[in-house]
């Protein structure tokens, strides 16, 4: 005796056609694979250079690529994020880039490099950079300006020898006083430092303070000096007075002659100065 099947479904069964769409659907749908995919890809010229693109988007962009060219900036049909490996990269040099563009106009950039616009401000400190990481070589003309150095951080041991020449010394202004008494205020005798008087009789000239006088020399040490010169071009007498907190040491007398001075800081509140 043969055991006939409980059901039998003919190929014009409305039942039969439901479990053949069924199939299909299920044929449609993703499938696990255990073992990699190679993906060999076609070679075609997409903007401006050949590439051999590996896969494509819904919307027919490119979404994974390589070659030797990195795309053009401004080319077309790259999806948004799209990969290319560039494959002559050397050893130790990144290769991979990313569209940060758009599929009407991309931008490839490296992955893994910083561009400048996405430091924040503050956000390198010396701390974080290496001694010798960074020479004169990586950085840009005009890069460093005065005002981004702090003072404390220019020693004599950073500066080369005969680094400083005479050119490269702050400037001095000729101050030209009148035939009368006057008194030099700090930032003449430390930022000029040369006074011409002709007097018709004697005259005096009277220094600024020394609180004044040291703080116009900014990161001033103990022992911190400057000059300045008094040129008398007439025969009368002129003399140098001090102001608060200055002591004069020697002749302090200049009568048709030139006399020069150097002023010693001895501390935040007292000056010296000596005639030379």
């Amino acid at each position: 005796m043969v055991d006939k099947p409980i059901l039998e479904i003919g190929k014009g069964c409305k039942f039969y056609r439901l479990l053949k769409q069924l199939r299909q659907k299920i044929n449609k749908m993703a499938k696990i694979l255990n073992r990699a995919l190679k993906l060999c890809g076609q070679e075609q010229k997409i903007g401006t250079y050949s590439i051999q693109i590996l896969e494509f988007d819904v919307n027919g962009m490119v979404m994974r690529a390589q070659g030797i060219n990195v795309p053009a900036n401004g080319d077309v049909g790259f999806a948004k994020s799209c990969l290319f490996v560039k494959t002559d990269a050397g050893a130790g040099t990144k290769g991979l880039y990313e569209n940060q563009g758009t599929t009407t106009s991309c931008s490839f950039n490296l992955i893994g490099a910083i561009d400048t616009a996405e430091i924040a401000d503050a956000a390198v400190t010396t701390a974080k950079i290496a001694d010798l990481n960074v020479t004169t070589g990586k950085l840009a003309a005009n890069a460093v300006e005065t005002v981004k150095i702090l003072d404390a951080n220019v020693t004599t041991a950073k500066i080369a020898d005969a680094a400083i020449t005479q050119p490269k010394v702050k400037t001095k202004a000729v101050v030209a006083l009148a035939d009368a008494d006057a008194t030099l205020t700090a930032t003449q005798m430390v930022d000029s430092g040369i006074f011409t008087i002709t007097p018709t009789v004697a005259r005096t000239l009277t220094t600024d303070t020394a609180d004044n006088l040291v703080a116009a020399m900014a990161g001033y040490q103990v022992g911190t000096w400057f000059e300045f010169t008094i040129v008398c071009l007439a025969a009368f007498a002129v003399t140098l007075a001090a102001g608060t907190g200055v002591t004069i040491v020697g002749d302090a007398v200049a009568n048709n002659v030139s006399a020069t001075f150097k002023a010693r800081i001895d501390s935040a509140t007292a000056v010296t100065i000596y005639r030379l």
